[in-house]
């Protein structure tokens, strides 16, 4: 017997009436059940609005996409605790991993097929087949309802669109049911650990509940797990601190690596390449030449967070630099100015060599002065940063 002819059975010994006198008091209910991908219960239970969406189709655009459309999870049912009985009736899942509403979409006989051993060879196929398929599939809700959360998300010009943000209640039903699944394949393996097992579990979890003491009004997924659902925690990644190189004896030797700014001299040699000389180009240039500076800032910030005194000992560092790089110097670096002009040259020098070894012959040659504005940039950006 099969998983639809157990359930037709069982619900009718309940009532304690026949399979036939079952289905025919319950298909008609069928049509007060509407298939739902977002049900409004889940945020509001006095609303009534849902949402089917259709999964998307191989030729869809857009289904690469991570969305309610491109997940792998069942269509909820929204309907009252009265209608529960029809409403799993047509979500219930059959040996193949489809549901008996979709197996009736598809096929004229299956019914028959599934429940010719109990029910009479009289009994009238077709009407209750009509019947179930009257559940509403296609249903899209004239507006949003007042008593739902709202969204004015603006469009420019004064104008805006109203979104209303509904719970994807049939993902997060199959959130629950996988991680509910997965839990019982931990605790049987924590209880029976033989060698080579492996389990996985989700930490840090927060349940919360849909519909209070009456989750059976909510939806017919909703019910199966009693209006419990997960809430996967939302937080930013723990990121572990990297391990930041100290120079022995030069920084712009030792912690500026050529490649990590390759990116950036390609586009400050597109602007000093450029024929014309105007303000806008010297702008141009200006602003990556300062993109550069605060790339090698930053190299800097990182040796500073590091255990103030960690440029004592063989570290061969000139004091300039110390002062700039280590904590221990704290007070004299920002007290102090007397360094700022040997590591704004020291800076300058670096990004301009590195520079003509990058192009060589086909590097830009800066005059004096350009090379005095750059030191400058340098200097403005070290105190900035102080």
């Amino acid at each position: 017997m099969g998983v639809l002819a157990d359930y037709v059975r069982q619900a009718a010994e309940k009532k304690k009436i026949s399979a036939a006198e079952w289905l025919k008091q319950n298909a008609p209910n069928a049509k007060k059940c509407r298939l739902a991908t977002h049900v409004g219960k889940f945020i509001n239970p006095d609303t009534d609005v849902t949402v089917f969406v259709q999964p998307h189709n191989e030729a869809d655009k857009f289904k690469e996409f991570v969305s309610t459309t491109s997940t792998s999870c069942t269509a909820d049912i929204a309907t009252n605790a009265a209608n529960l009985g029809i409403a799993k009736l047509l979500l219930l899942v059959t040996e193949d991993g489809k549901t008996v509403y979709e197996h009736l979409l598809a096929e004229e006989n299956f019914l028959e097929n599934e429940l010719g051993d109990v029910l009479p060879d009289s009994f009238n196929y077709s009407a209750i087949r009509g019947d179930l398929l009257e559940a509403e599939s296609d249903y899209e809700p004239a507006g949003t309802d007042t008593k739902l959360r709202q969204v004015y998300f603006p469009v420019g010009k004064g104008d805006y669109h109203l979104l209303t943000v509904l719970s994807p209640s049939s993902v997060m039903v199959e959130l629950r049911s996988r991680i509910r699944t997965a839990e019982e394949d931990a605790y049987k393996k924590k209880d029976k650990p033989s060698k080579g097992d492996k389990y996985q579990q989700i930490y840090n979890l927060t349940e919360i509940g849909i519909g209070g003491a009456n989750p059976r009004n909510i939806s017919t997924l909703n019910n199966y797990f009693r209006g419990k659902m997960y809430l996967l925690p939302s937080l930013p990644p723990e990121l572990q601190r990297r391990k930041v190189s100290k120079p022995n004896r030069s920084f712009f030797v030792s912690n500026l690596f050529i490649k990590d700014f390759l990116e950036a001299f390609e586009k400050l040699h597109k602007i000093y390449s450029k024929d014309k000389n105007n303000l806008e180009i010297r702008n141009k240039a200006r602003k990556d030449e300062k993109r550069i500076i605060n790339m090698i800032m930053f190299r800097a910030c990182l040796l500073q967070e590091e255990t103030a005194g960690w440029s004592d000992g063989k570290i061969q560092l000139s004091q300039s630099e110390k002062i700039w790089l280590d904590n221990k110097y704290d007070e004299q670096r920002k007290n102090d100015t007397s360094w700022h002009d040997e590591i704004a040259g020291a800076t300058a020098r670096w990004i301009y060599q590195t520079y003509k070894y990058i192009y060589k012959d086909k590097a830009v040659l800066l005059s004096n002065s350009e090379f005095i504005e750059l030191k400058y940039s340098v200097k403005h950006i070290l105190e900035e940063n102080i």
